[in-house]
């Protein structure tokens, strides 16, 4: 019998209110609950509780057994698929990105080629012409990041 806090009933994102325990004989409208902490398999000793339970009241029904996890899995679960969600669009997203980049790519180098083999004939490294490749295409990502992000402060 007293009032406590932080005892979480409902909802586990709220902060709880102030809970008033009563003996069940004061108040027998209600129904009762056994918190029980186990370590260990948690069957084993439902099913003691469930005997204890019938041996005070053999007509008492014992039902919504449930553990901690499968409560806070139940409770948790909308935020779960949300996230789970966000991250298959994230990476959606970045694949599209990538395939954005790899085809500007290809586009420039295609349209560059002639351009490429005279360098290369007239003496530049491989490596070199792939590095100003590299850094045309990153020249045109860096522009297009750019724009996104004035376009998106001004709205």
């Amino acid at each position: 019998i007293g009032v406590v806090g932080g005892n979480r009933q409902n909802d586990i994102r709220r902060d709880p209110p102030a809970q008033v325990y009563a003996c069940y004989s004061q108040n027998p409208g209600t129904l009762a609950a056994i918190v029980m902490r186990v370590d260990g398999e948690t069957k084993a000793i439902v099913d003691a509780a469930k005997k204890a339970v019938w041996r005070i009241d053999g007509d008492q029904a014992v039902w919504k057994i449930r553990t901690m996890q499968s409560l806070i899995d139940l409770q948790t679960r909308e935020q779960r698929v949300v996230s789970a969600l966000v991250s298959i669009f994230a990476v959606l997203g970045g694949c599209l990105a990538l395939f954005g980049v790899y085809g500007i790519a290809t586009y420039d180098a295609a349209r560059r080629l002639t351009d490429l083999g005279i360098r290369l004939a007239l003496g530049a490294s491989p490596s070199e012409i792939f590095m100003r490749s590299v850094g045309r295409t990153l020249t045109f990502v860096a522009g297009g990041v750019f724009i996104s992000n004035v376009n998106e402060r001004s709205e």
